[in-house]
């Protein structure tokens, strides 16, 4: 039997096909796939496929709604929009090229669009994988563990960023204070082989003197990087 993961892959291959009124959502077991329906009127197979389509959906809604509201529009199936924002225009496409990378570093300067092009590499990271993402800043974790209360446990906030199958960590070396939070998030993930993606507008040196060098050791390690505008 095909895994779960093989049998999306090949369904995702497939355009869908307008049935006729008499024959929607209808497989007759098996003369036809309609992919938008999921119930009685369908074989196991197509059932099973059904399912996985809707899954596939759902975890990719679950990824859009963790990016914030500002950068929601930011995707790869909207290449004006980011070519806009995105300097220069050529890492737009240089970025797709890297979507299936463990890691992925963005450096540059304010406004130069590494928060659109980290956004646009989640939501389809999230497609291709079929793994739901999550979107944090440095300064968001640091204030979250200093806000939680002593003896509770870890923070939500740092708790989801160890464990979230992609991630991106938004603004590395911003966070104000001695707080070690995007220190141990960087860790973990690196040791647990998460796929992440950074961005920054700091230069090596800078992040050195933030975080040491064993943080930015695996910050860049096997990571695709990719430079926009800016000094960095």
């Amino acid at each position: 039997m095909r895994d779960d993961d093989s049998m999306l892959s090949e369904i995702l291959r497939i355009k869908p096909t307008v049935l006729p009124a008499d024959k929607q959502n209808a497989c007759q077991k098996c003369s036809a796939i309609y992919l938008g329906f999921c119930g009685n009127g369908l074989c196991s197979s197509c059932d099973r496929a059904a399912w996985l389509v809707a899954e596939r959906s759902r975890l990719i809604n679950e990824t859009i709604r963790a990016i914030p509201t500002h950068f929601r529009w930011a995707s790869f199936d909207n290449p004006e929009m980011l070519l806009e924002r995105v300097h220069p225009k050529s890492a737009v496409e240089d970025a797709r090229g890297h979507v299936r990378s463990l890691s992925i570093v963005i450096t540059g300067g304010s406004g130069s669009g590494k928060t659109s092009l980290a956004c646009a590499l989640l939501r389809q990271a999230s497609a291709d994988r079929n793994q739901p993402g999550k979107f944090v800043t440095a300064f968001d974790l640091a204030v979250a563990r200093q806000q939680h209360p002593l003896g509770e446990g870890e923070a939500p906030t740092v708790e989801g960023a160890f464990e979230a199958p992609i991630l991106i960590i938004d603004e590395i070396g911003s966070e104000h204070g001695r707080n070690t939070a995007t220190q141990e998030v960087i860790h973990h993930r690196h040791n647990w082989a998460r796929a992440t993606i950074y961005t920054t507008g700091f230069s090596a040196a800078e992040l050195v003197q933030r975080y040491g060098d064993g943080i930015l050791r695996r910050v860049f390690e096997g990571s695709s990087v990719i430079r926009l505008g800016g000094t960095t």
